[in-house]
């Protein structure tokens, strides 16, 4: 968590929007494309990530993030 909020607070814009979403069982697997600004330097980035969520009873038991989609995937074996 707290490295989360060190990285929200080097931003001034910060946009994260699911554009996949896959559903197996218990495990939800999304591909995020993510844009932000640096207020002081005016950097901006623009990357995509997946998260892999796992769930037990109804809740996050997991969260798990991966640069590339096959990455994800595969940690699900869901590979394609």
């Amino acid at each position: 968590m707290r490295w989360h909020e060190r990285w929200f607070e080097a931003w001034d814009e910060f946009r994260a929007n699911p554009d996949e979403i896959i559903e197996a069982q218990d495990i939800v697997v999304t591909g995020v494309t993510v844009h932000a600004r640096a207020g002081k330097s005016g950097m901006e980035i623009t990357d995509r990530f997946f998260h892999v969520f796992e769930f037990r009873n109804d809740k996050i038991l997991r969260i798990r993030e991966y640069l590339e989609r096959d990455q994800a995937l595969e940690a699900v074996g869901l590979r394609e």
